[in-house]
């Protein structure tokens, strides 16, 4: 029998070569729908346009309001709300009034929880008793006529990202399981394009806040008074100011990829076995005075105070050296002396070792609460300080607002959580954009207003900073607390003072970190 006769037999069958072309045209036109789609969803690795991108396609061909929703920590978040006829968006917008609940037993959480879809050919008013705010719901079910629903899973690599909801207002179109089969298909190609757009966006993050973070570092190389270096495993110069860099006569430039011995051959044999102990304990050493004779002056015996400590990489490991080094040289004169400075010189020494300690572990960081709380302590362990609070300026209520805290209770957050930006001592030392020190807040005029909260929980001193950021714009305050009243050693005056020095490292580890979580944090 031929084609053409096996054909017509099939076509004398009642409807049932009818019956196969449908089908046919079907899988045919699903096919042509998945591959545009396919493409559309690939076409861009920007997580709003990928969205977009489905939001189309969904409203194009399913639905007559479609939204999708995403899971953004233990919360979900309504992405978009799209009407088929742009007459009816303003009606649609009203679900935004009703964002879903984690924990209802509505239909978004529930495919969200079990990653199983769910369809309702016929809806009703139904399922809408005892739900929050029920009569404000049943008045926007009537306004927008559904008559079914799907909610599909948007799935990616095991894990729920979110969902599409899909709503038919026609009364000749219901949803079944075959309609629901074709949109899991596009929702399984849609979640794997909104994760790589999300790990796109990740990378990119990753990779502006690496670059923030070795701005700061070559900033606070390029202001140190004092020597500072980074050298790796081989003892090679990866990082050098130009202040450790004139011991050798040459450039910091020239440094990089040169080892310790090629730079300093007379100091090599002491110094470098403090580099080694460092890189086989992964302990500092601190505090060593150094004599010898350099390139940049040779003939002449210098002397020098040095620390090393360890520079760690993201697991954990020993990468290289740190170094911090103070010439000495033309203040050793006198026995007394010596001792002076070596008081003098351990203290700065340790501050800038744990601000140097501190940028590197800022530039691992990818979330902005743990870089302020890291920023906010160790200032505090800078000036050995009792308590501190970091607050962040939020414009639209010109109000500072603590972002990060220790040592401080309950009562003075509700208290002192929020305060103005142009008054107290907070905003004195925002608006005047400079340290402002309180030797004891309860004779101190501008803490009129505000010292009770701090006296009652058990403060005397503050001692308040701004946070301005390398573009000059000023972001928010540091202010140390103490338990009673004082006035800044030389110590702390030198660190306030010269906060050009200890700061900017902070404030622009706090700015990477912003700038990288955009959206995550405060609206500053």
């Amino acid at each position: 029998m031929s084609r053409d006769d096996e054909a017509l037999d099939r076509d004398d069958r009642p409807g049932q070569g009818r019956v196969e072309r449908v089908r046919a045209e079907d899988a045919e036109r699903r096919l042509e729908f998945l591959t545009r789609a396919s493409t559309a969803l690939a076409s861009s690795l920007d997580y709003a346009e990928t969205l977009e991108a489905l939001a189309r396609l969904v409203v194009e061909t399913f639905a007559d309001i479609r939204a999708i929703d995403v899971l953004e920590g233990d919360a979900i978040r309504r992405v978009a709300v799209v009407h088929r006829e742009p007459s009816r968006q303003e009606v649609a917008d009203r679900m935004r009034e009703f964002p879903p609940n984690l924990d209802a037993d509505s239909v978004v959480p529930r495919v969200l929880r079990t990653g199983i879809p769910e369809v309702e050919s016929t809806l009703s008013e139904a399922e809408i008793s005892g739900m929050d705010h029920e009569d404000e719901r049943r008045a926007l079910f009537r306004a927008l006529g559904v008559v079914s629903r799907m909610c599909v899973p948007l799935t990616a690599r095991g894990r729920v990202l979110g969902t599409i909801l899909l709503l038919s207002v026609e009364p000749d179109r219901h949803y079944d399981e075959h309609d629901l089969d074709l949109v899991a298909d596009l929702a399984k190609r849609a979640a794997l394009a909104v994760d790589n757009a999300r790990l796109h966006e990740d990378a990119q993050h990753a990779v502006a806040l690496k670059e923030e973070s070795l701005s700061l570092l070559d900033t606070l190389l390029a202001t140190a008074p004092v020597g500072l270096g980074f050298v790796d495993r081989q003892l090679r110069y990866v990082r050098i100011n130009d202040s450790l860099a004139a011991m050798t006569a040459a450039t910091a430039e020239a440094h990089l990829g040169r080892t310790v011995r090629e730079m300093l051959p007379d100091l090599a044999d002491i110094v470098e076995p403090l580099y080694r102990q460092v890189l086989e304990t992964g302990k500092p050493v601190l505090d060593v005075e150094v004599t010898g004779e350099t390139p940049a002056r040779p003939g002449l015996k210098g002397a020098w105070v040095s620390s090393y400590y360890p520079v760690r990489g993201p697991r954990g490991d020993v990468t290289g050296v740190g170094d911090v080094v103070a010439d000495i040289s033309e203040r050793k004169n006198t026995e007394d002396e010596l001792r002076t400075v070596r008081a003098e010189l351990t203290d700065q020494l340790e501050d800038l070792t744990k601000l140097l300690q501190l940028s590197g572990r800022l530039s691992t960081s990818l979330e902005l609460q743990p870089v302020l709380e890291e920023v906010l302590t160790s200032v505090i362990s800078v000036q050995g300080a009792d308590a501190g609070v970091l607050r962040l300026y939020e414009p639209e209520t010109d109000e500072l607002v603590a972002a990060a805290h220790f040592g401080v209770g309950e009562d003075y957050l509700r208290a002192l959580g929020r305060v103005p930006a142009r008054a107290g001592v907070w905003g004195r030392a925002f608006a005047d954009r400079r340290p402002f020190i309180s030797e004891d807040v309860g004779t101190d005029p501008a803490f009129d207003g505000f010292s009770e909260p701090v006296r009652a929980g058990g403060y005397r001193a503050v001692y308040t900073s701004p946070l301005i950021t390398r573009r000059g714009e000023i972001i928010g305050t540091i202010a140390t607390h103490f338990r009673e009243p004082r006035k800044p050693t030389d110590r702390e005056e030198r660190l306030i003072e010269l906060r050009t020095l200890t700061e900017p490292g902070l404030r622009n580890a706090i700015e990477a970190a912003g700038i990288a979580l955009v959206g995550y944090g405060p609206s500053w």
